[in-house]
Formats: C-alpha cells, structure tokens, sequence
C-alpha cells in the first residue's frame, strides 16, 4: 500500500466492527495478505455463567502471534476498554507496525470506544497513534433479515452482559450509521444491497479494492461527525438514497407535534414491521424535551433528549423498509398521529401515558397547558 506517510514511531488505527464474525474476519483477513506492516489486534468474548470471557490475540501476516485471556468480569466491552489502551500503547513501543487493524467483538458498540482512543490519544495517555477510520462489516446476503428480524445479541451468543438484551437489528444499525465507511461481504444480494444503499448512502462500499484500503488507514477519524451521525436530532436521509424496488426509504418531517393519546394507540403500527425507524418527535406537553426514537428488530427505543439544540421543535423520522405494502401505511399512521390545527390550537394535554419511557410531565408544561 502507498500513499501513506508515517513517522517510524506513528502506527495508524483503523477500527474494525461487525456483528457476523465471519464478515469481520473476512474483511480482517484481506487486509492482511501480503503486507508485513499490518498487524490485526482481535478481541473475542464468550458469556459462561453470566461472566464474560476475553481473549486477545494478535495476527501478522504469518498467522497468530500471540493469544491472550483476559481475566473474567461481568461486561465484556468493560474488558476490552481496560485493556485496550495499554495493548495499543505497548504495539507502538515495539515498533513493530505501521498499521494495525482493532478488531473488536462480534456485537460489540463501536462509538464509546472510538470517543476512548480519541480522548486517549489528545490527552496523550495513547501516543503514537492516529486513530484513522471506523469500519463495519456486515454480510450482503444476511443483512436484510440482521437489521429487520426479530433476533437478540444474547439468541446468537453474542450479548456483551448478562444484561445486554440489544436486538441484532439495533445493534447492527447504530454500526452503521456510526461507521465511516461499510463494506459488504459475501455474494451480491438485495435486498441486502438496496438496504445498505439506503442506511449509508456513499459510505458503503459491496466491495473494496487496496487503493481504498490505503485510503482508510491515511484517513482521520472524526469522532464528532459520527457521533452526528446517530444522533437522534441530527437524523438525515442518506446520500442517494432513492426508492428501489428492493428496499424504500421515507423522510417524514413536519413543523407540527404528534397526539400523546394516538401516538400510544399506534406505537405499534408505526414501530414494528421489517424497517428501520431513527429520529425524533415533538409531544405539545413536552415541548422542551424532543423524543428520541429508535426502532428496528422487532424493538423500539424511545427516550428523552437534553433539548432542541437552538432548532425550531418539529417531528422527523427517516424510516428504510424492504416490504412495499408497508411504505405507505407508515407513511399513513405517521400522519394519523400528527395533531391537527384544531387540536394545536384548543386541546389541552396535562398528562400523558409516556411517563414510563420519558419521565414525568415537567412542571412548567402543565402550568403553560392549565393556562
């Protein structure tokens, strides 16, 4: 690989994650053959008896250089973040590397880290390194029935705790949006294709060649654009993203709150089906807190957000879906649950039934509405 200026004690990172292991390995592998410079860093895990087992092994061209177990504990990503940064640091020090490759475990969220090496390295607890990319492989064939199926991490062994009862869709979805780039692996396929054309736009590739590769490990990770990119109120259609007969995605956005009452009655018409729902909505009881929403998996999320971030209050939710019939029905219950001007202007909402999700009404809502 050429193109890259490296000092002789810099080693470049770019940061590998997956929720299919052989995905992630697959990528892993290609990247190895022949470059002696490249060094992969492996995290995996297994849960046995609530207890979280790590290992970590270290693979050059020549195969497995060393493997490791770290000591037991109850959260696998909580191991991999303890030891992670004086792993690294010890990498450098050896000078033995140009580039490595940080392969975390299968399932495991990526953006905490990433915000962990960034910190690490501008406090200078981590020196030596130029966090450079954050990559994600995901499986062509199997992608569609990840992202819209109804499994659990902790159904296919792969739950970070005893605790953690993530979807796979979730999972897989916030790689995704977090991820600078997306490479496919496997045969070509839709709707797996069409769908990832849709979630990542021009930041997935089906295939990747060695100049991109290059590319990856020259590049300069930008840890607040990808915190952007999954943050609720920062939710965007994807460049290019277009209606295909495989896969459709909507950007329902609109200057008007949801009713609290319709809104519940139709949660899960507008939450469950084989799509992806991201974004926020305004509730006229609460109109300084926006709800965040996240839904895909067979699961929703929904929460409160800090404020409106010197926006206007609005509803917005970008929603990728695989089945035709369902495009238009959620287009249709998105607008049932909207308020109508009627309602804006004289329905007065003191309570609701969201408590258990987004807290209390807050004081000065119900004041305003008694007014």
């Amino acid at each position: 690989m050429g193109g890259i200026e490296t000092g002789a004690s810099t080693m470049r990172l770019v940061v590998l994650a997956a929720i299919d292991p052989a995905a992630r390995d697959t990528v892993a592998g290609g990247w190895l053959l022949g470059d002696d410079s490249v060094a992969v860093l492996q995290y995996n895990h297994v849960l046995l008896d609530d207890a979280a087992r790590v290992t970590r092994r270290l693979i050059g061209t020549s195969g497995i250089i060393y493997l490791d177990e770290l000591d037991e504990g109850d959260c696998a990503c909580c191991r991999v973040r303890e030891d992670l940064i004086g792993t690294l640091q010890h990498l450098v020090d050896q000078g033995n590397w140009e580039r490595a490759v940080l392969s975390l475990p299968v399932g495991a969220p990526v953006g905490s880290l990433a915000a962990q090496l960034d910190t690490a390295i501008a406090d200078g607890s981590l020196t030596g390194v130029v966090l450079s990319s954050v990559v994600v492989a995901v499986d062509r064939p199997g992608v569609a029935d990840d992202l819209f199926g109804d499994d659990l991490l902790d159904e296919r062994g792969l739950a970070m705790s005893s605790h953690d009862r993530r979807a796979v869709g979730e999972a897989l979805g916030e790689l995704i949006d977090y991820a600078d780039l997306v490479i496919g692996t496997g045969e070509a396929a839709d709707p797996g294709d069409a769908v990832l054309r849709q979630l990542a736009g021009s930041r997935y590739r089906p295939e990747w060649t060695m100049v991109e590769v290059a590319a990856l490990f020259g590049a300069r990770h930008d840890v607040a654009a990808a915190g952007r990119r999954i943050d609720p109120l920062h939710v965007t259609l994807a460049d290019h993203a277009q209606h295909e007969s495989a896969a459709w995605s909507l950007d329902l956005h609109v200057a008007a709150p949801v009713h609290p009452g319709r809104l519940l009655e139709r949660l899960e018409d507008l939450a469950l089906g084989r799509f992806r729902s991201r974004g926020y909505l305004w509730l006229p009881n609460r109109p300084d807190t926006p709800c965040a929403w996240d839904g895909g998996g067979g699961q929703l999320s929904i929460g409160s957000l800090p404020g409106w971030q010197e926006r206007a209050p609005s509803c917005r939710l970008i929603i990728t879906g695989v089945e035709p019939g369902e495009r238009e029905r959620v287009r249709a219950t998105f607008a049932d649950v909207l308020c109508t001007p009627e309602e804006i202007a004289t329905s007065r909402w003191s309570e609701d039934d969201l408590a258990p999700w987004l807290g209390p009404v807050p004081q000065r809502a119900k004041t305003d509405q008694a007014d």
